[in-house]
């Protein structure tokens, strides 16, 4: 077998869970982790049949292929102590030598730079939801290539880019930049300008965005007379010359600008953090505690705190729940009748129309955390 190159913690599987809903007390999770290694090559069925899955998961069983079959690899992964190979064309199949031939190569990076300013989303169609836009210029990394899209990291976030406006680049990964001090609390300022968000602290560096005259950011760190700042779900810096100290009061529009930021991050059931994932409920935890609100835990929880809102009344930052015979979903109302939301496994954070969900539930009902 050839040498394969270890890529990244991509997923923490949940194996057993049991919520007592009479008590409402967590009794326990067990996970077990799942590492993948990027790898390219092919794999031959030997059995005379054998199943494919749907995600990373054993039990996610979707189709049957047939001895002689071949397909391209992308990925090799351990779920729950075994091996399982993950094939370009988006389904997984064991690695199990006694079913499968498989040659393996060793992948190493590949870098392009955009063309122009190209949107990076959830998946390989336009008909996918933009988790941000990519700058004329910019270096991305490049993960894996699908029907004339590739799958790029960018900025820490990682999603799909059609290949026609990305070209080859001639330059290694840039040097990560020297890490800013932090800022030590919560610290919003608004622009006394129209004003550049740029990739780095200086004007060399390429513009992500312009934010209006009078816009709110959130200070995230300084260095140099520069602001490392978060604006509409952004990161990027922008001229302290040009930022006045704002009222510390935390707003629907800060919940809404923060959350943005995690558009792309994948669902896990069960998931806390940007770097596991998250469920519905885990996000919305997320983003209030870092402005230091306390929310409960559990999605039907956090539809019985704070204020009743009717959904005529909506603002961004509002918190929207839904079920059927109890509330099983919940999501942040981000304003024009869209919610960003966790939406269910194998799927990513996303902006969501409400029509459906208000349609489709017999449960629906809003609550305000922020006054």
């Amino acid at each position: 077998m050839k040498n394969f190159k270890l890529k990244k913690l991509i997923a923490t599987a949940i194996l057993a869970s049991v919520i007592t809903t009479t008590s409402g007390t967590f009794q326990g999770r067990d996970t077990a982790s799942v590492y993948a290694a990027e790898i390219a090559g092919s794999v031959t069925v030997t059995a005379g049949s054998l199943w494919t899955y749907a995600r990373a998961d054993w039990n996610a069983k979707t189709q049957v292929v047939n001895r002689g079959d071949s397909f391209s690899l992308s990925e090799k992964i351990v779920v729950d102590g075994r091996e399982m190979y993950g094939l370009t064309n988006g389904l997984y199949i064991t690695a199990n030598p006694a079913y499968i031939q498989a040659d393996e190569v060793e992948v190493a990076s590949s870098y392009k730079t955009t063309t122009e300013n190209l949107n990076m989303r959830t998946g390989n169609s336009t008909s996918y939801g933009i988790i941000l836009t990519i700058p004329k210029g910019s270096q991305v990394e490049v993960l894996s290539t699908l029907n004339g899209w590739d799958q790029v990291t960018y900025n820490g976030k990682t999603g799909w880019a059609s290949a026609k406006y990305l070209t080859a680049s001639a330059v290694s990964a840039p040097a990560p930049a020297p890490a800013p001090a932090p800022v030590s609390s919560v610290t919003f300022k608004n622009t006394t300008h129209n004003l550049n968000m740029r990739t780095g602290n200086s004007t060399d560096h390429s513009v992500l965005l312009t934010i209006p005259q009078g816009g709110r950011v959130e200070v995230l760190a300084s260095m140099n007379g520069w602001d490392q700042v978060l604006y509409n779900g952004q990161i990027g810096w922008s001229s302290a010359k040009y930022l006045t100290a704002a009222s510390s009061q935390v707003t629907g529009e800060d919940i809404v600008s923060y959350a943005k930021q995690f558009l792309g991050v994948k669902y896990t059931w069960g998931g806390n953090s940007p770097e596991e994932g998250f469920d519905c409920s885990g996000i919305i935890k997320y983003v209030y505690g870092h402005y230091g609100i306390t929310t409960p835990r559990v999605s039907r929880y956090q539809a019985t705190f704070g204020e009743e809102v009717s959904m005529d009344a909506l603002r961004p930052g509002d918190l929207i729940y839904f079920g059927r015979d109890t509330v099983t979903h919940i999501g942040i109302y981000v304003g024009g009748n869209d919610m960003l939301h966790a939406p269910e496994p194998g799927k990513f954070v996303e902006i969501k129309d409400l029509t459906w969900h208000v349609n489709n539930y017999r449960i629906v009902g809003a609550r305000r955390y922020i006054k």
